[in-house]
């Protein structure tokens, strides 16, 4: 239920320029977090494994059956919210929003249940962020949390 509420949540926020900063902050290598804590855990039935790999045109991740999965994306929606995909507000301050970066990912034949990735960066974490991974109709495939491990920007 807090996943459904999260994607409205996010649906119904006004779009942030797109040419913002943001785009630029989620690339990188990403160790998807092992569940060492509660904020950390990682729910994935779809097996999202890291390390999550983000470069200007293309995302990678290991799927359930553990082939690289190596996909073409566009950013289709940039927004703003007090939350993250599969999370509440973490508190009230309009300050601590999230950017939140919706993945479509191109045909690809890796993993069919991943449709599309959102990518939450808060405002004042620069190597921490959330993930959600979603299916063709919409249904939360993966989320979690993942760490930087490296910001530079080499083809997956």
């Amino acid at each position: 239920m807090r996943i459904a509420a999260a994607i409205l949540v996010i649906l119904n926020v006004a779009a942030v320029q797109a040419g913002d900063l943001d785009t630029s902050r989620m690339l990188g290598t990403w160790n998807i977090a092992d569940g060492r804590s509660e904020r950390d855990i990682v729910h994935s039935p779809a097996r999202v494994e890291g390390p999550l790999v983000i470069t200007e045109r293309r995302i990678s991740w290991t799927s359930k059956d553990k082939c690289r999965c190596v996909v073409g994306y566009r950013v289709v929606s940039h927004v703003a919210a007090p939350m993250y995909p599969g999370g509440p507000p973490e508190n009230s301050n309009a300050a601590d929003a999230y950017a939140i970066l919706a993945l479509e990912l191109e045909q690809q034949e890796c993993d069919q249940n991943i449709a599309s990735f959102a990518i939450s960066l808060a405002s004042d974490e620069r190597d921490f962020a959330r993930w959600a991974a979603f299916n063709g109709k919409r249904a939360t495939q993966g989320y979690g949390a993942m760490h930087r491990v490296s910001s530079n920007q080499t083809s997956p």
